[in-house]
């Protein structure tokens, strides 16, 4: 299919690529690599600023150590309950596309999730999404109702 080649972990896939059968307009369509349910536990909270940040550290680990991406993880919790939402990976290599830096994947996810194009949707709990560079001096937690 358009779109996969070899060395590629996960999918993103490019429809209009594909010579034996185009279409009109792309489709593009995001998946999380394999290894995500093995290192993230999307059904306990994480209720504290280190538990989230030891969150994506871990996620940005694994994707380097499983040949999925650079060494960038994220997350986005809900703030007052510390229920994970979603989690997001450097994706730009491995998907091809320039827009998947691990806190735009996390944000994509949690929209999915939440079923909104916002996270300050009209009844949604406030979320927080958490970064981390892996072996750089760059970290951040941020609180806010913005998407």
């Amino acid at each position: 299919m358009g779109g996969e080649g070899p060395g590629r972990a996960g999918r993103l896939l490019f429809d209009d690529l594909a010579p034996e059968r185009p279409v009109p307009h792309p489709i593009v369509h995001l998946e999380y690599p394999s290894w995500v349910d093995e290192v993230v536990d999307f059904g306990r909270p994480y209720p504290t600023d280190e538990s989230r940040m030891r969150l994506a550290i871990a996620v940005a680990r694994a994707n380097v150590e499983r040949g999925t991406g650079g060494p960038f993880g994220a997350a986005i919790v809900e703030s007052a309950s510390g229920r994970l939402v979603s989690v997001g990976m450097n994706s730009v290599v491995r998907l091809e596309n320039c827009t998947l830096h691990g806190e735009m994947v996390a944000f994509m996810m949690a929209q999915r999730r939440v079923g909104s194009f916002t996270l300050a949707g009209a009844g949604l709990p406030a979320h927080e999404l958490v970064t981390r560079a892996s072996r750089a001096r760059c970290a951040s937690v941020r609180r806010s109702g913005a998407a």
